[in-house]
């Protein structure tokens, strides 16, 4: 095994020791321009290796950097491992260092990744793929401060999980593009409106070339507002769903209290212990090593599919308690909470009190909707005459699913349905589309064929493929479209759609462009309307060979004669315009379409 170097060693190997001084053969001339540096600046750019302690012992301020001139710094596979930062206060190696390039490399630890970015205060790009960050994955949660300036980061084949991706971005408000290849994502198991909280500014996510196969885990990116492209290639994607990902929302916004009492601590109550369950099982998994559905840890395939539908199951039985407590909300005679009436107890099939007897320090008010709030209110004042009123659903204000979005590559997925394309003309931004190397068209054996099939189902798409689309285009591939599913049995509903638009074209005809042609032809020489002789031609001669072939004939130079043509539907009855002289000798007899019985009139000039 190669040994391992801090960054700071590699910086030195590279950007320092390229030559050796030494070599007597190797001569290096340094001429320096500008004012004569002072004692105290000399000092300052010392050797931060050597000498220190003597240095700090002397009184010796080292404020001055050692690679200022260092912008760009590409350190691909130097087999490093931790940083080497001096730890002296304010001493930065590079402060000006924009794009930093580390793939390849042996850093294990998100610690020397903070660290990275703690020392280079100018960094805005920053690549460590191929770096497999196993350790320390709490200090991400522990971060007290932001980085402003990264705004690209690429994490591919890191085995970074989402958890992890999630702690990060809240403390990158710059980011706008982030790489996660080859991750190894069967799952995005992070909640959507935490995604959306953290990728505030986020513009390009690159997921290509993980394990996605449902549409349902990459809805989950749906609300990340300023998300304007996204690239999904080489993931087994079956599908494309245009739809907002499904909130379950706390039954205790189905009702509001008038004046409601202030509550400090208190339990909560009427929220579905399932859900509760999911939060924690969420935060335990994303503190564990062993998550799901994320790169760089063991896992079985088998687990994952049994882990999910455990998530599923558990939304779902939210959902439905949601929908059942909805259900006896809705009268406004309906007990609801904890507290039972003294008389009668409730049931999911009976629940309304019948009980109209009440006393004025009775706890229990028939048609009143008990609440958290209204019952301590009623504890605390009995007189109290505030009540829990039920509110109208919300409407729904929120965004489309989406909403930023431009570019969508779907390339080398498992698209294979054109409804699918359907659901993809759905978003309200896009207009760039990428959707090669997948099984949706294969039965088109033209590459032309299958790139209108795929236009007409994209009517909003400027850019197919990386490739311009005009109005022209899209025309002609909407009635190609019309065309291929006149004689299917179920065409999509795209295709009635355009029926409304162009009505029902009719197939092209199959036209013949040879018709007519023939490869020689039976021509009459004519002189003095008088057929000399009959020669045949191939149509594909030039009238050059055919004025050498009357010259022979006649016996005389071909300089001294003019050649007329008669199509032989005009010989019957000729005119002086039915005469085509063949003056230019380079161009073949096609030109003039010949065919068998055609006449060729030699003009002899004497002078």
């Amino acid at each position: 095994m190669a040994q391992q170097k801090t960054f700071v060693d590699a910086l030195r190997s590279k950007y320092c020791d390229d030559f050796d001084l030494d070599s007597s053969d190797f001569v290096v001339d340094i001429v320096i321009f500008g004012s004569r540096p002072n004692r105290r600046s000399l000092k300052s750019t010392r050797s931060i290796s050597g000498g220190l302690g003597d240095q700090e012992d002397k009184g010796v301020v080292i404020d001055e950097p050692e690679f200022p001139y260092l912008t760009n710094v590409v350190l691909m596979n130097y087999q490093i491992s931790s940083c080497g930062f001096p730890t002296i206060e304010n001493q930065k190696i590079c402060p000006n260092v924009v794009d930093l390039d580390l793939s390849e490399n042996f850093i294990d630890s998100w610690s020397e990744v903070i660290c990275l970015l703690d020392n280079l205060p100018k960094l805005e790009f920053l690549n460590i793929s191929s770096n497999r960050l196993r350790h320390n994955q709490r200090c991400l949660q522990n971060l007290d401060h932001d980085h402003c300036k990264l705004n690209s980061i690429v994490l591919n084949n890191t085995g970074v999980r989402w958890q992890e991706v999630v702690n990060l971005a809240h403390h990158l408000p710059a980011l706008r593009d982030i790489h996660l290849f080859y991750n190894n994502y069967h799952s995005i198991n992070i909640e959507p409106n935490e995604l959306a909280s953290c990728f505030k500014g986020l513009e390009c996510m690159r997921l290509n070339h993980n394990c996605l196969k449902r549409w349902e885990e990459i809805s989950k990116l749906s609300g990340i507002a300023s998300l304007q492209t996204l690239i999904l290639s080489g993931n087994p994607v079956q599908n494309i769903v245009y739809s907002p990902v499904k909130k379950v929302q706390s039954p205790r916004r189905l009702t509001a209290i008038v004046k409601p009492k202030q509550i400090e601590q208190k339990q909560t109550r009427n929220i579905p212990f399932a859900l509760q369950r999911k939060q924690t099982l969420f935060k335990n998994v994303s503190d564990s090593d062993s998550c799901y559905g994320s790169a760089g840890s063991d896992y079985d395939e088998k687990d994952l599919e049994i882990g999910q539908l455990v998530d599923d199951l558990i939304t779902k039985c939210a959902a439905d308690f949601q929908d059942a407590l909805a259900h006896q909300w809705s009268s406004p005679e309906t007990w609801i909470g904890e507290q039972t009436c003294p008389n009668h107890s409730l049931s999911l099939d009976k629940h309304v009190c019948i009980c109209q007897q009440t006393t004025d320090n009775s706890r229990y008010l028939p048609n009143t909707i008990f609440t958290e709030s209204s019952v301590d209110s009623q504890v605390d004042n009995p007189a109290s005459s505030e009540r829990a009123i039920p509110l109208e659903d919300d409407k729904d204000d929120d965004p489309p699913p989406f909403p930023g979005l431009k570019v969508l590559c779907m390339s080398e997925t498992k698209i294979a349905n054109w409804v699918d394309l359907e659901e993809a003309n759905k978003f309200p931004n896009l207009y760039s589309f990428k959707i090669q190397n997948v099984p949706l068209g294969s039965e088109f054996t033209s590459m032309e064929d299958r790139r209108r099939m795929i236009l007409a189902s994209l009517p909003k798409i400027k850019l197919l493929n990386g490739s311009e689309v005009g109005p022209e285009e899209h025309e002609e591939s909407e009635r190609f479209y019309i065309r291929y599913f006149n004689d299917k049995a179920e065409p999509p509903s795209r295709y009635y759609k355009l029926i409304e638009k162009y009505g029902k074209v009719v197939p092209a005809k199959d036209l013949d462009l040879a018709k007519g042609f023939q490869s020689s032809a039976r021509l009459s020489l004519m002189m003095n309307d008088k057929c000399i002789k009959t020669i045949e031609m191939q149509t594909k001669d030039s009238v050059g060979k055919l004025k050498k072939i009357c010259a022979g004939t006649l016996r005389m130079p071909p300089n001294m004669m003019r050649l007329f043509h008669i199509s032989k539907k005009n010989s019957a009855a000729m005119e002086d315009d039915d005469y085509e002289e063949l003056f230019l000798e380079s161009l073949p007899l096609s030109r003039y379409n010949m065919v068998d019985g055609d006449e060729i009139h030699i003009d002899i000039e004497l002078n």
